[in-house]
Order: structure tokens, then sequence, then C-alpha cells
């Protein structure tokens, strides 16, 4: 003979069971078992109509319901608890004198946890039911805590929100302020550019030599700060999409001619061996481009490339066409770029290590401003350096060229 089971001595959910059934002796038999073994919040209900309406009421952490029943049957009353989210963490019992796995199936399929076989034993009752509450209590421990998750994961998701459009507020003053710096600034060095220029041009004959150097450095130094200025502001411009590419009719010829006699006298004036290699025929072609913008990026890989290469080096400037691709390459002899150095390469205002930004200058965003200008113009920009053995840069452009 089976002992007694011991009277439920665990603490329970609050909220109680809710018995539903139509037969008044399975309502008073399923009552008294569950009253005996300690349970004190029961509800009852006669219909699957009224069990509905007790269910809204109360919420229970467990129901006990049957199959077959008027008007509303327990299915029906499984799937309107099971349809509501409220409902989540409450466990479902349906009681039948079925037991086929297809009736199994169906009920399952409604939303039932568990099932109850009429005629019920006692005990298996207790056992589903104590079962059945431990699972509700913890559906119900992961239903708060997911909803103080959702809570917490919307709260900072407005906290980040507000970050975010604090920064760009931030980002667009610091912009602004930029663009209104450069612009002022960009005036009076004009101005001093322009006056260096006259008064070489109209003073050199009686001029000494020290007073020509001073006015070659005024110059020079102007145009230097110009070019700065000028790269910021087109960096603020792309920032703030303001820049427009300008396709055009462009002469190959006129571009590289545009490109050489920009940076030879740089090259000459640190001795630097200046090589253009320009195919004859590719060079009398035209190019559907921005030619603003093309010589611009070309110019900042040569200027690059001069800076970083000491006296006496060598810079190789070569027009190819590859793959359908025109092929602007840009090498030198000069101190390569450091391996660790290679993946943040055009990230803006990225420069070489502190000592070498001193020796050769630079804000950084010459490199990441031509690789912006590059995607603009459907292009690309890629590299290989070896420290100490110099660097080169290729400038891909999708090749739109006419005879």
């Amino acid at each position: 003979m089976l002992a007694p089971i011991a009277p439920f001595t665990e603490n329970v959910p609050d909220n109680g069971i809710l018995i539903i059934d139509d037969d008044p002796t399975t309502r008073l038999f399923l009552t008294k078992r569950l009253e005996k073994a300690g349970y004190s919040s029961i509800y009852i209900a006669g219909s699957g109509k009224e069990g509905v309406h007790l269910a809204a009421k109360h919420h229970p952490s467990l129901i006990i319901c049957d199959w077959m029943m008027p008007y509303m049957d327990g299915l029906e009353v499984c799937r309107h608890v099971k349809e509501q989210q409220a409902f989540t963490p409450t466990y479902f019992i349906l009681l039948t004198a079925r037991d086929s796995v297809s009736d199994l199936v169906v009920g399952l399929e409604a939303g039932a946890d568990e099932f109850l076989t009429k005629p019920v034993d006692y005990r298996e009752l207790l056992a589903r039911v104590r079962t059945g509450l431990r699972i509700a209590d913890l559906q119900q421990q992961l239903h708060e805590t997911v909803e103080q998750l959702e809570v917490k994961v919307e709260q900072r998701t407005r906290e980040i929100r507000a970050k975010s459009e604090q920064l760009m507020q931030a980002n667009r003053i610091k912009d602004d302020f930029l663009a209104n710096v450069s612009h002022e600034l960009r005036t009076p060095l004009t101005s001093i550019i322009i006056a260096g220029k006259l008064l070489n041009s109209q003073l050199k004959d009686s001029l000494n030599s020290k007073q020509t150097d001073y006015i070659n450095a005024i110059h020079a130094s102007g145009k230097h700060l110009k070019d700065l200025i000028d790269d910021l502001l087109d960096f603020t411009c792309l920032d703030t999409h303001a820049i427009r590419i300008n396709v055009q009719r462009v002469a190959l010829r006129t571009l590289v001619e545009q490109v050489y006699s920009i940076i030879s006298p740089l090259a000459i004036k640190k001795q630097i061996d200046l090589q253009f290699t320009v195919p004859v025929d590719l060079v009398a072609r035209f190019l559907e481009t921005d030619q603003q913008r093309v010589v611009q990026v070309l110019n900042n890989l040569l200027n690059n490339a001069i800076k970083f290469t000491d006296e006496g080096g060598v810079v190789h400037f070569k027009l190819e066409k590859v793959c359908g691709q025109l092929v602007f390459e840009v090498s030198d002899t000069g101190i390569g770029i450091p391996y660790n150095l290679h993946h943040e390469l055009f990230q803006r205002f990225h420069q070489l290590e502190p000592l070498l930004t001193k020796k050769y200058g630079g804000m950084g965003i010459g490199l990441s401003l031509s690789e912006r200008l590059a995607t603009l113009l459907g292009g690309r920009i890629n590299f290989c350096s070896e420290p100490g053995s110099g660097s080169t840069f290729r400038f891909y452009l999708p090749d739109c060229t006419l005879d």
C-alpha cells in the first residue's frame, strides 16, 4: 500500500488556483483535496464563461479546466487564456477522460501545459499541481525579469539616443566652427599670398637675396596654410554631405600637366627625383570625371610622397589602364609606414609617431580626405608600404575615357 502524501508546505504563488468544471461532484472533490493539501486560494467556476471571467479577475497561477463542457469547452477556455500576454506564466491543466495521442496533441496545440485523466487520482492531482505551481512560479519570475529588462533596455536606449543627439549637435557645432574659422582665415591668407607674389614680381630687381628669401618664405608659408585650410573646409563639407562631384569632359593630358606643374617645384626645392611615366596613347584621351577633385587626390598623394622622402630620393608617378580601370600610381623611396599603423592610415587626423609628426608636419587629414573623395568619384585607394623602403599608393578610377 502506498504511503499517504504529506500536506503541501512550500510557499506557493499568491494568485491561487482556479477550478473550472460543470460537474459539481468533480469541483467538490478537487477543492477538498487541494484544501487538505494546504492550498487556500482556490476559485471555483461552473462553466467556461464563468471561468474566463474569474481568470481575468484573479489571474491564477494554475488553472484546472474540464475539457467537455457545454457552450464553451476547455479548449476554448485554454485558447482564450493563453493568447493573452498577462496569462503567460499561468499553468493550464486540462481535465479529460480522453487519453488518445491525437486528443493530447489537440490539447497541446490549444496551449495546455498538462493533462489529468478522469477519474482523477488524488495523488496524481497533487503531484501535477505541485509541479505546475513550481513551473508557474518560475515562469512568473522569468516574465517579471523580462519586463524589468525591457524597461532597462528602453531606458538605456533613451539615454543612448540622447547622448547620440548631444554628440551630433557637438559635431555640428564643431563643423560650423571649423567652417567659419577656415573662411575667416582664408581671406587674409589669400591677400598675403597675392601681396607676396606682387612684391616678388615688382621689386625682384631691387631686393637683395635675403629680402627675396623672406618674401619667398612668406609666400610658401601662406600657401601651405591655405592648403591646410582648404583641406579642413573640404573635410567639413564631406561630413555635412555638402561636396558635389562636378563631372565633365577632362583631357588626361591637361590633368597630368596640372598635377606636374603643382608638384614639380616642391620636388625641385627638396632635390627629389620626380619621375612621370604616362603612356602617350592614354594621355591623349579624355575622361568623364571631376578634374578638381582628381587633381586634389593626386596632389595629396604626391605631396605625402615628397614630404616623407629624404633629399635625393625618388618619387614616381605612373598612369596605366588595368582591368578596365585607370590607375594613378604614386611610389616613393621614403621612410615607409610602420606595419602597426597600416590599419589606421585612412582614419581622420591620423598621424605618424610624435617624433615623425614633429619632423614632417601635417594635420593628418590628407589621406583620409583623399580616400573619401576617391569613393565619391566612384574609385578607391589602396597602398603597400615597407618601413625604410618606401610606399606605393594606387588611386583607381572607373575607365570613362573617350577618344
